[in-house]
């Protein structure tokens, strides 16, 4: 699936769970190797935390790795970002589960 119908999945479970979520265009890198600087072109989506309250970032992201089965996400500028360039539409599930409890956890305690 491309990644930008993998974004519309997630962004379509997390608002099952009234998560505001956005997709937005991002950069996929290859890493290393042969191909250190190499781009692809991907998508993310990005949290939008309610009412504006972009200081429970840091907390929710931390919250995501301590879960049971981790969720790496991306911090930046306040904001939660999740690049789906290397998710599988099977994976969708489980990883929306994951950002609900933790979500609702951070910003509902």
């Amino acid at each position: 699936c491309s990644s930008d119908l993998t974004a519309e999945l997630l962004t379509a479970e997390l608002d099952q769970s009234n998560i505001c979520s956005k997709i937005v265009p991002s950069k996929g890198k290859y890493g290393g190797g042969t191909l250190p600087d190499l781009e692809l072109d991907s998508f993310s989506v990005r949290l939008m935390p309610p009412n504006g309250d972009h200081h429970l970032a840091k907390s929710l992201y931390h919250r995501l790795l301590e879960q049971q089965q981790p969720v790496l996400s991306i911090l930046k500028s306040g904001a939660i970002y999740f690049d789906v360039l290397t998710l599988e539409d099977k994976d969708i599930k489980d990883i929306s589960q994951a950002i609900k409890f933790a979500y609702h956890e951070v910003y509902h305690t």
